[in-house]
């Protein structure tokens, strides 16, 4: 993807940049996980008082659309997440990952109905 080699020209101090799309549900809000007594918690506890999803901090669902990064710091590093990261947001339809037969059935059908309505 372009805009994803473009941001890394323009960012000097960026070590690579990712895809994503705006997530559907918080970890500020609405997921979960259970503690060690089996009681839910909310994932990440955000700063203040969130009673809303829409008053909860804006997060990203990573995609795997593009990865774009320095050699160097491939090299370097251990993980994506030990350099300065920068994301390029790709609207939705873009952005399914078919990891189930379900995601299957999604991207079919976006498929199908993109050759019916002439969309590219």
């Amino acid at each position: 993807m372009t805009d994803c080699i473009d941001v890394l020209e323009r960012d000097s101090a960026a070590d690579a940049v990712i895809t994503g799309r705006r997530a559907e549900r918080s970890p500020y809000f609405n997921m979960v996980r259970l503690n060690d007594k089996n009681y839910a918690q909310v994932v990440i506890r955000p700063d203040g008082k969130v009673v809303r999803r829409q008053d909860a901090p804006e997060v990203f669902d990573v995609t795997t659309v593009a990865y774009v990064a320095h050699p160097e710091f491939i090299l370097r590093a251990n993980s994506l997440w030990d350099g300065n990261i920068r994301l390029v947001e790709i609207p939705a339809e873009r952005a399914l990952d078919i990891d189930t037969p379900f995601d299957f059935m999604i991207a079919e059908c976006i498929a199908r109905s993109r050759t019916v309505s002439g969309i590219p």
